[in-house]
């Protein structure tokens, strides 16, 4: 039997540092869908991957909705493909709550769409 296939988040692609967080909160552009509000920034390192942080307050639900929500939305994070070197923040809103994982990775995979259409040069085409 093979050996499973393993799922991970890798540290290089987290924001874990309160002071990061607040910095792209700032500074970055805004983004939202009806389950999730996304911030982005261009990272330090721009040829680094991206990198994401997520937030869930204690407003959309107790510990073990806050974690699942938090579970689906690093899934769909891992599996859509971002632009390189961006920090992304997504915080959820209250009607995350009563969303499915397919309802959370839809709305990753929006954002994702966004961000790679911002990708694209911009202005007049021949």
């Amino acid at each position: 039997m093979p050996a499973a296939e393993r799922h991970t988040f890798p540290a290089r692609h987290r924001i874990a540092k309160r002071r990061e967080f607040l910095a792209i909160g700032h500074h970055g552009r805004r983004h939202d869908t009806r389950l999730l509000r996304a911030f982005v920034s261009q990272a330090a390192d721009i040829n680094a991957g991206a990198r994401l942080g997520i937030t869930v307050t204690k407003r959309v639900g107790n510990a073990v909705m806050r974690n699942r929500i938090k579970r689906h939305v690093r899934e769909a994070f891992r599996t859509n493909t971002w632009p390189s070197g961006v920090d992304i923040v997504l915080i959820a809103t209250a009607a995350a709550a009563t969303a499915t994982g397919a309802e959370l990775a839809r709305c990753v995979q929006t954002l994702a769409g966004r961000l790679a259409g911002q990708a694209r040069p911009t202005g007049k085409q021949p």
